[in-house]
């Protein structure tokens, strides 16, 4: 062996046939082991390459599809943002609309507590002015206002005439005439009512509200 290549051993030179045989033998033989040695020393690589035509083909594919999903991820984005701008602008309407219909009922409503004041108190609150407040409230929650209140100011009304049937009920059983006055325990208990139940009615207006900062 020489470099790696076998060297034929001429044991008989006599013959030419059989010498020449050994000779191609020793070319085969070492040609297949010198590719062995080329692939061992030196790995092949692929030979098959894409062409330029068909590479700028496969670009403009992925860049018509980044273009197709951005579109149509701006064209849903869009969508969505118009179908809540236009859920909101509803909304907005429908509460102007309540709000300014509350605005117009609650008035009543206000007005009618103006027969117990804080300042000044009232000297002429008998239980018969009681007893027609009590009506005319009833009337309003029935008639008119009861349905466009909120839960905070439906609660503050129960609340209210609640404490005047009760006030109702204890003259009646102590037999107290109707044309006599309240004492001012009753009027200060029904007073107070009385000013939960605006106080809830100005927060469905926001008419408290301070201005906004500029």
């Amino acid at each position: 062996m020489f470099g790696g290549f076998l060297i034929p051993k001429n044991d008989d030179t006599s013959s030419p046939i059989k010498s020449g045989l050994i000779t191609i033998r020793f070319l085969c033989v070492n040609r297949f082991r010198f590719s062995l040695q080329l692939n061992v020393e030196k790995p092949l690589t692929p030979s098959f390459e894409i062409p330029r035509q068909a590479r700028e083909v496969t670009l403009d594919m992925e860049q018509l599809q980044i273009v197709i999903v951005s579109s149509l991820m701006g064209a849903a984005v869009a969508f969505l943002g118009n179908m809540l701008k236009s859920m909101l602008d509803a909304r907005t309407k429908i509460n102007e609309a309540l709000i300014e219909k509350r605005r117009e009922l609650y008035q009543k409503v206000w007005s009618e507590t103006k027969l117990l004041p804080k300042w000044p108190k009232a000297e002429d609150v008998t239980y018969k002015k009681l007893e027609d407040f009590v009506t005319n409230l009833k009337d309003l929650y029935y008639d008119e206002v009861g349905i466009y209140l909120s839960y905070g100011t439906r609660k503050a009304y129960g609340n209210l005439q609640d404490t005047i049937a009760e006030v109702l009920e204890a003259q009646q059983k102590k037999g107290i005439d109707s044309g006599k006055k309240i004492n001012s325990d009753e009027y200060e208990t029904i007073r107070k009512k009385c000013s939960t139940l605006r106080t809830k009615m100005t927060k469905d207006l926001l008419s408290r509200s301070g201005a906004p900062h500029l």
